[in-house]
């Protein structure tokens, strides 16, 4: 089977690309512009933030959502709970040559290699603010605290791509790890994922998608 490779993307930043599925692990339009503007600008800045923010990622995938969202987060002066699954991780030396300390402000830069080098199954304290959980399976076999979250990254390959991820099953499974009035954010606005989670009861919001692109997914747990 053939490795996963490095690309660059259009705003300069490096993608990963997995031949097995033909599918780059972000927009070749602009990997790190994607994920600001998806996570950080229509997610997280537009969600309240309290004292211990907690996410959980779906696609733990290069890592850049969590250093993201820790330097979102230090510099609004709130701790961050980071729980990510990843059933398939990359090699921490591959995620070595990935170019996003060069994007990445003072404190994305200081925790980018900590989260790689951090191991799998164990909570790690990567800074004194910042708790890390790396998880290792599916999300239809993780154990999740009911209630827990205020946002879910739904950050998984496209649909069509990988549609055993995109079941009702796991779109219920980050239902109830979220808090009332959490937040699921994605960069994918698919119609059949978008009517799964209006009928678990989520409402959804108007959301331009990035780089041009008609819309993505942001979604209120009532």
């Amino acid at each position: 089977m053939s490795e996963i490779y490095l690309e660059l993307t259009r705003d300069g930043s490096h993608t990963l690309v997995n031949p097995g599925l033909d599918e780059g692990y972000h927009a070749f339009a602009g990997a790190f512009t994607e994920s600001v503007y998806v996570y950080i600008e229509k997610g997280l800045a537009t969600h309240p933030i309290n004292n211990n923010v907690k996410i959980l990622e779906v696609g733990f995938g290069t890592g850049l959502n969590a250093a993201l969202s820790y330097q979102h987060c230090q510099q609004a002066g709130a701790e961050l709970y980071f729980h990510t699954l990843e059933p398939f991780p990359i090699s921490a030396q591959l995620a070595a040559k990935l170019n996003y300390p060069e994007f990445l402000e003072d404190a994305g830069k200081q925790v980018f290699n900590a989260l790689h080098q951090a191991p799998w199954q164990q909570q790690t304290d990567i800074t004194s603010d910042f708790r890390l959980y790396k998880d290792e399976t599916l999300l239809t076999k993780a154990t999740l605290p009911e209630g827990h979250f205020d946002l879910v990254y739904f950050d998984a390959f496209a649909p069509k791509k990988q549609p055993s991820v995109w079941t009702m099953e796991n779109l219920e499974q980050c239902h109830r790890a979220l808090k009332v009035g959490g937040m699921l954010v994605s960069y994918c606005a698919n119609g059949q994922f978008k009517r799964n989670l209006k009928a678990l009861g989520f409402k959804l919001e108007q959301c331009e998608g990035p780089m041009g692109r008609k819309e993505m997914t942001r979604a209120i747990k009532l």
